[in-house]
């Protein structure tokens, strides 16, 4: 057979020509080389340009466009180790992973437990230095929304929505003003430091705000940072006899006399303001570019000519009005200047009749002596809110934001208005030359316009919640049914006002809204592993070689005069955090995760992030505690790098006798302690609490650092292992930041971190207000970077997986909202439409019977919300892991047995699977009962005591102690519950577990004896609460109470002279009795033996002359008992 095929004669399929016999090929090696020639290089056209070409097989594009697709196209992030890389055919892993996989040498460990800094890279998000082509914005590369698909240059959505956004930026200002902005010698750098008040000299209108009462006097020079609500008030145009001219009066004067008034109005012979300098700053400002100052002589001329005393109105669209509405035509405004002389639209009155957004100029009447009383408040969406008082930023005049403003798009939209947060985020954007960027230059005052920008914008989402609450009512369906039914009726007198609805971000209802979803998934995936707080490092390189130069190339900028980079920055690295953790799971395998952006009282922002893992991938040994977390100081012998970032970032600063003034010293019972509990103490071996934070190793091995002291000078501190806040090493090293990561699967009472990172932001203690909107604006303190993470749009709060609210109701009770103002038909047809998820669930069981096997709550893991058509899909599900993972999570809105029907509904829900109707819920094996509550009893889950358990047993994972305990006297007093002892004893550690804390913070002394001191204060505040309804724990079965509570609860007194240390009063009884003299030892002895025998009733009167040692005695006696 082998014979038979060399003899065999075979030729070349192409060129025919004999082969060697012994090849398998089918053509020669000319023609092979031809053919392969052939198929590399043919002519197509370009995916690009779509030009005809010579192009490489597997290939699409062109030389040219491939090169520019190749520099446009971003970097891959590989899915196992999280590193970026390039690959031309959209791999999913790195050319090292690839490797290892196929070698079978995977990673033992997740990332996070790498202790080494020399096995990767810091992150480091490059340089601001990609332009928008359509506004000059500088971008960094990671903030792109997506690529052009022609040109393939990346797009931006923050500076100008792509276009959308058309808008001037600021111009260059003139001399001197423009040197003292970009220079760098000492007299511009004083002159940028004392800006604002160079600034309030030289404005047309006031500013009144708060200024945040937490700071210190000293840091109000470098912080902006104020409480409740920011205002700018025009006063009159002339001043009477006897009152100082201020604001746009000195204008009328003399620039050197008004200079010296000026000086002596804002700073008197202290001033530190350079006269000369604020003079020519004047002079600047009447010059023939900026319109206001011939504005407002033009106004003086008008109102000095006429007889009355009507003000003239300063319209948004920047007319002179009689205050009749007339139009002065021969009045209008100067059009030398293009930025006012440019048409501004009519603005309609939205919020109330027309003019309320004028401003009024007028004269000061002779009568009145106060000038305050002239003053009127500026709307903040007049055109000129902004540059009438920062006249140092628009000093060739020009306009702010207004009503008027339109997007530059032909796209389809919901709304085509400029925004208050576009506009002021175009001008927040830095631009190449030749944009001078005065706003970013501005230092102090910088951070001041940033707040008023946010204050602005603000105001109007506030306006609207309420000057609508008089139009939109919410309110039952049928109740607003049966109401238009009667003819007698008007819809304006049906529903009830909403006040500040959970939609509006950072409110109170939304913040306890959060907090209510973060406690569903903790429900469904029980306690969260980590608990991480990771804040913004203001050194980080990304910020500082952003920082604006001088002409010369010199930093003249700190990270506090740029709280807009501050907030990019930290975005960007956020947004890596939660990639590493979410899907390259650097800790292990990620299931859910929930987080919240705060701002600390000095400005720097920060991220609380609670991580929920799988059950493998758990800290429930010490070993892999100390895998993943450190409390030591790196040595720096073997690493560096690492010891060098923990010593910069992760050391707490020096607290408690080294420095009583620390910002962490809390005082408690007259007693300054630090709030972290630091210097924590000296531990060889982590030790894993049943409640509460592991205790970290922290080993005396001898590395310290020396730090200087606080408030002495050429002395330095020594610090420890001791003073080193608990960190992840790989954390560290790649963002360099204060990282703080903490073991929390320990913790019994997880609900109180989720309370603690979804509080809110600040408050200020205000009065009850009816008003919830000026509840909200007085109340909360506002600071440059918080706002500027605002008006940039990034999240404040984000969960994964997303929870979706669930209503109950009963027929006919669900909520629907209407306009009053339509017609009753129209409202008919609004309320009808408005089918909510519960009655959606019904449709979708009785048109699917064949897929009836969820309950309520289940529904959204394989179904979605369809908000637009209202009604359930099919939810398109992943692959692999992906598809066993809830990518939404259900929450019914909890209900107690005091609300009846609705209670009990909302039980039959969570048991009866597939249900098509109210009806349906109530027919149990096949009868239909009257109620629901009836059809519970049928289906054996309530009996009256059962309610109250099951109630608590829902509760006690979403309400803290004290709502529980509230609960608990609610039931007794008006529930019908009689006897308390089956929930006590059951839900004892829920309903006392805030009581431990309180305990420990306010040292409250307590027996020995008493083994569960926090069961014991419980029964003491319920008490409490019983007594003053004229019951007591005996009326319902409940056991007293053994320490005395009554004595020291509340009486911070009593409560300072209890909180001793036995063992050291104990010692030093042993030492007085050792000088007691006969006649003492006598008393003494006789004291102690009747309180052995009958505490009760030894009662005693001690006699003897001054001198003889009675106090001695006294104190002897009170130590030793």
């Amino acid at each position: 057979m082998r014979s038979s095929i060399k003899d065999t004669q075979v030729f070349c399929r192409d060129c025919s020509a004999e082969l060697p016999t012994s090849t398998k090929c089918v053509r020669c090696v000319p023609c092979r080389r031809k053919r392969r020639a052939q198929r590399q290089r043919t002519i197509h056209k370009c995916h690009d340009c779509r030009q005809l070409t010579t192009l490489r097989g597997g290939q699409i594009r062109c030389e040219n466009c491939r090169k520019i697709y190749l520099q446009t196209r971003p970097a891959l992030i590989c899915i196992n180790c999280g590193e970026k890389f390039i690959s031309r055919n959209q791999l999913a892993s790195c050319n090292d992973c690839r490797q290892r996989r196929t070698s079978n040498q995977q990673p033992q460990y997740p990332t996070a437990y790498t202790s080494s800094s020399n096995t990767r890279a810091p992150l480091d998000i490059g340089r601001m230095d990609i332009e928008c082509k359509e506004c000059k914005a500088l971008h960094w590369k990671a903030e792109n929304s997506g690529y052009d698909k022609e040109k393939g240059t990346p797009l931006f959505e923050s500076c100008c929505k792509k276009g959308s956004v058309k808008l001037n930026a600021l111009l260059e200002p003139p001399e001197p003003l423009r040197n003292l902005l970009s220079s760098n010698e000492s007299s511009a750098r004083r002159f940028r430091s004392q800006i604002r008040q160079y600034n309030t000299a030289l404005s047309y209108t006031s500013c009144s705000y708060t200024p945040d009462p937490r700071l210190h006097a000293q840091e109000h020079t470098y912080i902006f940072q104020l409480q409740g609500a920011i205002y700018h008030h025009q006063g009159p145009l002339s001043t009477t006899l006897g009152i100082r001219p201020s604001y746009a009066q000195l204008y009328f004067l003399d620039p050197m006399e008004a200079t010296r008034i000026r000086l002596n109005n804002n700073y008197g012979s202290s001033s530190s303001v350079d006269p000369h300098l604020l003079e020519h700053l004047d002079f600047m400002l009447r010059g023939p570019k900026n319109p206001f100052h011939k504005l407002y002589y033009r106004a003086s001329e008008i109102l000095h000519q006429q007889a009355a005393l009507t003000p003239l109105r300063l319209t948004p669209q920047l007319r002179l009005t009689c205050n009749n509405g007339s139009d002065l035509r021969r009045y209008n405004l100067p059009t030398v200047n293009h930025e006012l002389a440019a048409l501004i639209p009519d603005i309609p009155s939205e919020y109330g009749r027309r003019g309320y957004r004028d401003i009024l100029l007028y004269l000061q009447h002779v009568s009145l002596a106060s000038q305050s009383q002239f003053l009127t408040k500026i709307h903040p969406d007049h055109a000129l809110y902004l540059p009438l008082h920062y006249v140092l930023f628009y000093p060739h005049g020009g306009h702010g934001y207004h009503r008027g403003m339109q997007l530059n798009t032909t796209e389809k939209r919901r709304s085509t208005k400029i925004s208050a947060r576009m506009f002021h985020r175009f001008h927040l954007h830095t631009r190449p030359l030749p944009f001078f960027n005065s706003l970013q230059r501005g230092s102090l005052l910088f951070q001041q316009w940033v707040v008023d920008a946010w204050a602005t914008a603000e105001s109007m989402d506030l306006d609207f919640f309420r000057h609508n609450q008089t139009h939109l009512r919410a309110h039952q369906y049928t109740s607003v049914r049966d109401a238009l039914q009667n003819q007698d009726t008007s819809p304006a007198d049906v529903g009830q006002r909403v006040i500040l609805p959970s939609t509006y971000t950072s409110g109170d209802r939304f913040m306890q809204q959060l907090y209510q979803d973060s406690m569903a998934i903790v429900r469904h995936f029980g306690k969260p592993a980590l608990f991480i707080t990771f804040t913004a490092n203001p050194h980080w390189a990304e910020i500082e070689r952003e920082l604006l130069q001088d002409d010369q190339g010199q930093p003249m900028q700190t990270w506090r005069d740029r709280p807009d980079l501050v907030a990019r920055v930290f975005h960007l690295k956020i947004q890596e955090f939660l990639r590493e953790i979410r899907q390259d799971g650097i800790f292990g395998e990620h299931v859910a995760s929930v987080f919240t952006v705060e701002y600390q009282k000095r400005g720097l922002p920060h991220i609380h992030f609670l991580l929920f893992l799988t059950g493998r991938a758990q800290f429930d040994t010490i070993e892999k505690i100390n895998q993943v977390i450190s409390a030591e100081i790196p040595d720096p012998a073997t690493d560096q790098e690492l010891y060098d970032i923990v010593t910069r970032q992760l050391i707490h600063q020096p607290c408690g006798e080294h420095n009583t003034k620390a910002p962490c010293m809390k005082e408690r019972n007259g007693i300054w302690q630090c709030g972290k509990k630091f210097p924590k103490p000296y531990v060889e071996e982590t030790l894993i609490e049943e409640d509460g934070y592991p205790e970290y190793r922290r080993r005396r091995d001898g590395i310290t650092l020396q730090i200087p002291h606080p408030s002495r000078k050429d002395e330095t501190i020594t610090m420890g292992n001791e003073w080193v806040v608990p960190y992840n090493p790989y954390l560290a090293w790649k963002y360099r930041a204060h990282i703080n990561v903490e073991v929390c699967s320990t913790i019994r009472a997880i609900k109180y971190i989720h309370k603690y990172i979804y509080k809110g932001s600040d408050r200020a203690t205000v009065e009850l207000e009816q008003d919830k909107i000026k509840s909200y604006i007085s109340g909360h303190y506002i600071s440059s970077s918080k706002v500027v993470w605002r008006l940039f749009k990034f999240p404040i709060h984000g969960e994964t997986p997303s929870v979706i609210h669930l209503p109950i109701h009963l027929p006919g009770g669900q909520i629907v909202s209407f306009d009053c103002a339509a017609t009753t038909d129209h409202i008919m047809e609004q309320i009808n439409e408005q089918r909510t998820p519960l009655i959606g669930f019904f449709e979708y069981n009785t048109t699917h019977p064949h897929d009836r096997s969820h309950l309520y709550q289940d529904f959204p893991t394989m179904f979605t919300w369809d908000r637009q058509k209202r009604e359930w899909k099919k939810r398109e599900r992943g692959t692999g892991r992906a598809k066993e993972r809830p990518v939404q999570i259900g929450r019914i809105y909890q209900a107690n047995p005091f609300q009846g029907e609705v209670y009990y509904l909302r039980r039959l829900l969570t048991i009866v699977p597939g249900p098509t109707s109210f009806e349906s819920l109530r027919i149990v094996d096949g009868t239909l009962y009257d109620s629901f509550e009836a059809a519970c009893r049928a289906h054996g889950i309530i009996s009256h005591e059962s309610d109250w358990v099951d109630c608590f047993n829902e509760a006690k994972d979403m309400r803290t102690g004290w709502y529980l305990r509230r609960l608990l006297i609610s039931a007794l007093l008006y529930g019908g519950l009689a006897d308390a002892r089956p929930i006590w004893n059951q839900f004892t550690d829920f309903l006392c577990d805030d009581l431990p804390y309180r305990i420990r913070v306010n040292q409250l002394p307590c027996d020995p004896s008493i083994t569960r001191p926090d069961h014991d204060f419980g029964l003491y505040l319920i008490n409490k609460a019983l007594r003053a309804e004229d019951h007591s724990l005996e009326d319902f079965f409940l056991p007293r109470y053994q320490n005395p509570w009554d004595l020291t609860d509340g009486n911070p007194l009593i409560l300072h002279e209890l909180s001793y240390d036995r063992e050291k009063l104990a010692i030093s009884a042993t030492q007085r009795e050792q000088h007691l003299n006969a006649d003492q030892h006598r008393a003494y002895d006789t004291i102690l033996n009747r309180l052995r025998m009958d505490p009760t009733g030894a009662h005693f009167f001690l006699h003897g002359s001054g001198g003889t040692g009675k106090t001695y005695l006294y104190i002897t006696l009170c130590e030793r008992l």
